[in-house]
Formats: C-alpha cells, sequence, structure tokens
C-alpha cells in the first residue's frame, strides 16, 4: 500500500469516526483495518497516528 492509499485510508476512517461520535477510537482504528483488509503493518500505523493527531485536534 503506497502513501497516497494509506492517507486515503486514514481520511475515510476519519470521518467515519465523526459522523459516528465515538469515544473508542482505538477499537475503531482496529475495526476498519480488518474490515478493509489492511494488512501491512506501515499502513496500520500511519493509519492510527494520522487518526489519533487529527482527533485531537478535534477536540
Amino acid at each position: 500500500m503506497n502513501r497516497t492509499q494509506m492517507r486515503e485510508n486514514a481520511f475515510k476512517l476519519l470521518y467515519s469516526l465523526e459522523i459516528q461520535k465515538n469515544e473508542d477510537i482505538e477499537e475503531q482504528i482496529e475495526l476498519y483495518t480488518e474490515n478493509s483488509e489492511i494488512e501491512s503493518e506501515e499502513a496500520k500505523k500511519y493509519i492510527k497516528d494520522a487518526v489519533m493527531r487529527n482527533s485531537k485536534k478535534c477536540k
């Protein structure tokens, strides 16, 4: 998975979290990566870091 795809997945997840207003972000990240069949550890880390960083800015 290239960086563009990782960024796209991170923003998809951020958008869905904003709509759902779910408090357990880490669980949602894990569910998203499983459902999206993301296997790359680098991609998972990038997505998690991006989501966590941006979710803190939104609060």
